[in-house]
């Protein structure tokens, strides 16, 4: 999938409000998560430099939508 700019997604039709990044932290992702669901219609979350072992942003994704990861080998 290639990777968007913000300019891609205006022209898209979307007004980028804010890019925000943050410490992989569960609070940090859950604290933004809060405050970013408060401003805007859709919120976009992406990864930094890619998974890692260590890595706990989609375990904490799926702890603040109460959901669980779907292992699929598609």
């Amino acid at each position: 999938f290639p990777t968007r700019r913000s300019s891609d997604l205006n022209k898209a039709g979307f007004e980028i409000a804010q890019i925000t990044s943050i410490h992989d932290d569960e609070q940090h992702i859950i604290d933004s998560l809060d405050s970013a669901l408060t401003r805007a219609d859709v919120v976009l979350v992406t990864g930094g430099i890619g998974p890692t072992k260590d890595d706990i942003t989609k375990q904490t994704l799926c702890k603040y939508f109460d959901t669980k990861l779907i292992f699929s080998q598609n």
